[in-house]
């Protein structure tokens, strides 16, 4: 009898726990990596590797008294190990030392320069709900202790500001309401967007008049985070732009082609040419080791030409493709333009344009 309760109670373990062992399946989704202790394009071009998007920065300001490293990813939204799906977003936490101050009420703005190197004012822009406002408007840059000041009335002088010089850099009066975007008719924070990465979010101002302070870090010359230049590859069928540093990230942000048969290309083409909507990473901001792949229709199907991870592939009319001849490299935010020599048959030909 005791091997027979043996035996029954191994064949009840088999056939119910047998069931049990069939549902347990491996977990599915991705890891997420711990980029915690990165850069930010190092952590962003982690993140898209395994099909995980960037979301926005939050900045966290930083002192010599802070006693953490600056300029690196402190905290990620979600934390490393997680099971996620393809596309999920992280938001990433960078301390930074904070080089630009905005100072507002109701009626105006002001923009402060902290630091102590050039503010590149033309690759900085601000969104509201319905507005946005360039700051290329001011100036291609703001002097170290420089300000700017912009107002929403009419007014015959700036206001003083406590930390601005006697002569403001640059002033003026704007009353189209789509540059408006601090007042409170916005309704809603605004965002601070360098060369197309939201940078941080600001209160919008209140109807009682109060003073609201706002700062911020952006990228500037003694620090860069973004290339300045753009690399292209091409033939006569196709263009590959591709991000070929490996510490920086590359903005097509404003960047365009213009041939001599006067056809303009965004360096961004519109989402509706591109063979499949691109769900991972920024085709407007390439991280390194990133590209965007055009080709004329005739030629989709053509193999890239340089290992890269491929944010989206765009197909475009034959004769709507810039780039066949001579063609010229343009930025809304730089006076300085590039030629590129026309692509010769059966070669590849590079171009690379300054931003």
């Amino acid at each position: 009898m005791q091997t027979r309760f043996y035996v029954l109670i191994l064949i009840g373990l088999l056939f119910f726990g047998g069931e049990s062992i069939a549902q347990q399946t491996e977990p599915t989704g991705i890891v997420v990596p711990d980029v915690t202790g990165m850069t930010l394009p190092h952590a962003i071009e982690r993140l898209n590797q395994l099909e995980i998007n960037f979301g926005r920065e939050i900045q966290l300001e930083w002192t010599a008294e802070s006693g953490i490293e600056r300029d690196v990813v402190r905290v990620q939204s979600t934390t490393a190990g997680e099971m996620v799906e393809a596309a999920t977003v992280v938001n990433l936490t960078v301390p930074r030392r904070f080089n630009a101050e905005l100072v507002y009420d109701n009626n105006d703005i002001t923009l402060r320069n902290l630091g102590e190197v050039p503010l590149p004012l033309n690759s900085l822009w601000f969104t509201g709900a319905d507005q946005v406002f360039f700051a290329l408007r001011w100036g291609q840059t703001l002097g170290a202790g420089e300000c700017v000041q912009l107002w929403s009335v009419n007014r015959n002088a700036p206001k003083r500001v406590s930390g601005c010089p006697g002569d403001y850099a640059r002033w003026f009066t704007s009353n189209d309401a789509r540059d408006h975007f601090w007042t409170p008719a916005n309704d809603s924070v605004f965002r601070i967007i360098q060369n197309g990465l939201e940078r941080t979010r600001c209160d919008p101002a209140s109807t009682g008049g109060e003073v609201l302070r706002c700062r911020f870090y952006m990228s500037t010359s003694d620090a860069p985070e973004y290339t300045d230049h753009v690399y292209m590859l091409y033939t006569p069928d196709t263009l590959l732009v591709l991000n070929n540093g490996e510490d920086y990230l590359m903005s097509l942000v404003t960047m365009r082609l213009e041939g001599e048969n006067e056809t303009v290309l965004p360096l961004i083409p519109g989402i509706d040419v591109y063979d499949t909507r691109p769900t991972i990473g920024r085709v407007n901001v390439l991280a390194p080791g990133q590209c965007v792949y055009v080709t004329k229709a005739s030629g989709v199907g053509t193999a890239v030409p340089e290992p890269c991870q491929l944010l989206g592939r765009a197909s475009l009319e034959d004769e709507t493709v810039p780039w066949e001849d001579v063609f010229i490299v343009q930025s809304s935010i730089s006076p300085n333009a590039t030629r590129c020599p026309a692509p010769i048959e059966g070669q590849r030909t590079l171009c690379i344009a300054p931003r």
